[in-house]
């Protein structure tokens, strides 16, 4: 009989020795009108292919009892890191105030229980007056397998205010970016009585403006129409003198010159 129930016949029996690795065996084959083969389970077990458990011991707790004993320092204390961090948070649009949340009566009590256990290890404080710009957030209460109450709160509204620290970072760069860089650049057309310096030299001199080159804010000019072009970067250029008393000797080059 098959493992779907149905009946074949056999048409006979045949001892052959099966060899795994090291491990030899002679089992008993029955012979059927068919292509494949199958091994028996006691075959299976000779051939130490497959091996019966009758029970599994777990390790689990002893793992976890000598994980703590080496990293005891870890589950010490309530968790605070050293040290202190400032949040800063913009200006509120309307005000996070959110209605006390409904406790199912069989949560009552032990929800009690843990906001007692979290003041007395002082992770919360009780507060009897709040500030009208105070954000009351919402609070989500599940209960842990062994019936205890784990509190949570959610200050998902609150975290719409908060500066992320890269936006500070790159808001507080572009200020100052803003204060020493010049505006929208300059554009000049050939022919445009510019004046013109370097790095080198801190004196500005008169030039004119011969072409536009390919690479970006870069011109050809010369001193003179009988003197060879030479290119400056808009950066070093101005249209009059009186647009140099604008210019800080405090700048960074945008390309170097040639």
């Amino acid at each position: 009989e098959s493992f779907e129930g149905s009946v074949v016949k056999p048409i006979g029996m045949v001892n052959l020795m099966c060899k795994f690795k090291n491990i030899k065996s002679f089992e008993n084959f029955i012979i059927l009108d068919c292509k494949s083969m199958l091994l028996g389970l006691p075959g299976c077990i000779s051939l130490n292919l497959v091996k019966r458990v009758n029970n599994i011991e777990s390790k689990i707790d002893e793992l976890k009892d000598k994980f703590i004993q080496e990293h005891q320092s870890v589950f010490q204390g309530v968790g605070k890191l050293p040290g202190t961090y400032s949040i800063v948070t913009k200006q509120f649009d309307q005000q996070i105030c959110y209605p006390p949340s409904r406790i199912p009566n069989c949560l009552v009590e032990p929800l009690k229980s843990e906001l007692n256990r979290l003041e007395s290890r002082k992770s919360i404080v009780k507060v009897d007056n709040i500030h009208e710009n105070s954000c009351i957030n919402r609070i989500v209460l599940v209960e842990k397998p062994n019936k205890k109450a784990r509190l949570c709160l959610d200050p998902s509204d609150l975290n719409k205010y908060i500066h992320k620290l890269l936006t500070l970072k790159q808001k507080i760069t572009k200020a100052y970016h803003d204060r020493t860089a010049r505006g929208k650049e300059v554009k000049f057309k050939t022919g445009d009585q510019v004046v013109y310096r370097t790095e080198q030299d801190s004196h500005w001199k008169k030039g004119i403006i011969v072409s536009k080159c390919k690479e970006p804010r870069s011109y050809m000019i010369s001193k003179n129409s009988n003197t060879r072009p030479f290119r400056r970067n808009s950066f070093h250029l101005r249209k009059s003198y009186s647009d140099v008393e604008n210019f800080t000797n405090n700048y960074v080059p945008i390309e170097n010159d040639l």
